[in-house]
C-alpha cells in the first residue's frame, strides 16, 4: 500500500528498505500488488494528510515462488508505479497435465481413464527467449515444452484421446515450424546476424548514461544499418526463391493439436 508523506503515527508510513524473499504463493491470484489504495487522483479534493502518494522505496522482491494451478495472467499488479521495487530470481510455476482416456467409439468403454500406458514424456528445452532490464536483471524467460505424444499413439491397438489442463494460455505449435524457421535463418544468415547485432546495440542504447558512449553506439547502429541494407540488396534470386518456398511451407502447415504424435507448446 502507498504511504502518506510525513505520515502521522495513526496513518500509513511509507514502505522503505524492505526485502520480500523466500515465500511461496499457492493459488493466490495476483499475489504482488503495489500502490493499493492510491488516491492521488483525488488530491484536488482531499487534504494532503489523506493522500496516499508515497510509493515503496529501496524494496527488493527476490527468490519467491508463485504457483497457480489455473494460471495467472497478472501475478504482479501496479495500482501505482512500482519504480522503487526491484525484482530478481522469482519463479512463476504452472503445472501442465497431459492425460488420456480410451476412445469413445469403443463399445462398452466410454471415457474410462487410461491406467495402462502410454505415459507421455517430454523434453524441457533451454530458454528460448529472455528479457533483461538495464541492470541485467532477468525480467522474463520463455521455455519450449516438447511433448511427444498424441491420440494416435496406440496401446495394444487401442486409440487414446488426449487432453491438456489447464488449457488457458497454452498454444500448440506444429513440430515442423521451428525447423522451417531455422532453415529461413540459414538462407538469410548474413541478414539475420546483422539484425541481431543491431538489436543488441539498440537494447543497450537507452541504458547508456554516458553521452560519449551513447554517440558511439548510435554510430555503430547507423553503420550496421547500412551493412544490413547492402546485405538485403545482395540477396540472390535463388535465395529469395528458397525463402519464399519455405514461407509457403509454413503457411501450409496444419494447425497443431493433441491429435499429433508430436507437438510443441
Amino acid at each position: 500500500m502507498n504511504g502518506i508523506p510525513k505520515s502521522p503515527l495513526n496513518r500509513y508510513n511509507q514502505v522503505t528498505d524492505v526485502v520480500v524473499a523466500y515465500n511461496k504463493f499457492v493459488d493466490s491470484d495476483s499475489p504482488f500488488q503495489f500502490g493499493v489504495g492510491t488516491n492521488i487522483a483525488q488530491a484536488a479534493v482531499l487534504p494532503k494528510s489523506e493522500i496516499r502518494s508515497a510509493r515503496p522505496l529501496r524494496t527488493e522482491v527476490v527468490n519467491n515462488v508463485i504457483y497457480n494451478s489455473k494460471g495467472d495472467a497478472n501475478p504482479i499488479i501496479e495500482h501505482d508505479k512500482a519504480d522503487g521495487v526491484a525484482f530478481k530470481s522469482n519463479m512463476l510455476v504452472m503445472v501442465i497435465s497431459l492425460t488420456s482416456c480410451l476412445d469413445d467409439s469403443l463399445p462398452n468403454i466410454g471415457d474410462l481413464p487410461d491406467f495402462t500406458n502410454p505415459t507421455p514424456f517430454y523434453n524441457v528445452e533451454d530458454v528460448s527467449s529472455s528479457e533483461f532490464d538495464c541492470n541485467d536483471v532477468e525480467i522474463s524467460a520463455n521455455y519450449d515444452f516438447n511433448f511427444q505424444a498424441g491420440s494416435n499413439l496406440a496401446v495394444n491397438g487401442t486409440q487414446n484421446q488426449w487432453s491438456v489442463s489447464p488449457s488457458d494460455g497454452v498454444t500448440f505449435i506444429n513440430k515442423d515450424l521451428p525447423i522451417l524457421e531455422q532453415a529461413i535463418k540459414g538462407e538469410l544468415a548474413t541478414v539475420v546476424a546483422l539484425e541481431d547485432a543491431i538489436a543488441k546495440l539498440e537494447f543497450k542504447l537507452p541504458c547508456e548514461t554516458n553521452p560519449a558512449k551513447a554517440d558511439v553506439l548510435e554510430a555503430q547502429i547507423a553503420g550496421l544499418k547500412i551493412d544490413l541494407q547492402a546485405a538485403n540488396d545482395n540477396l540472390s534470386e535463388t535465395t529469395l526463391q528458397n525463402v519464399a518456398n519455405l514461407e509457403a511451407q509454413i503457411a501450409a502447415l496444419p494447425a497443431a493439436s493433441l491429435q499429433d504424435r508430436e507437438l510443441i507448446f
